[in-house]
């Protein structure tokens, strides 16, 4: 008896996009995790601004920078993030209803993002009012 599985190796996993869509969603959730991580340090630093008498400006102005080094660095990885879900929509055509779904969330979210994440917003609302357009039956076109 033949215990051996004969898997299609030269067939990828997954299809193409995925990996990209899957990237990109952990990438753009983590420029909300940035943000929030600046804003549990920023309100402390704030209080203790308030709390203390005029701190050595130049140590004053570094603290308040280094707080916003996790929304930076969040910054970044979403808009990579972007560019990841982007391709996997646009290009690979990847939209399985997982993905349009947090595509719809994030693409809402980006519209407050002016100018260059209400354009993109746009777009993938766009593009995403497309794919539930119906289709006209395969057959049909076929016979054109």
């Amino acid at each position: 008896m033949n215990m051996h599985h004969n898997y299609d190796r030269d067939k990828p996993a997954y299809p193409p996009g995925h990996k990209l869509a899957v990237w990109g969603v952990v990438f753009q959730a983590l420029s909300f995790v940035g943000t929030f991580i600046t804003l549990l340090m920023i309100l402390p630093l704030f209080f203790s601004f308030a709390s203390t008498p005029a701190d050595d400006p130049v140590s004053a102005s570094m603290r308040l920078s280094a707080t916003f080094l996790p929304a930076a660095l969040g910054s970044f990885l979403g808009l990579v993030g972007m560019v990841m879900m982007l391709i996997a929509l646009f290009k690979d055509e990847y939209h399985p209803t997982w993905f349009r779904t947090v595509l719809w969330i994030f693409a809402i979210l980006w519209l407050f993002s002016f100018p260059v994440g209400t354009v993109l917003g746009v777009m993938i609302i766009i593009q995403l009012n497309k794919l539930n357009e119906p289709r006209p039956p395969q057959e049909s076109i076929n016979r054109l």
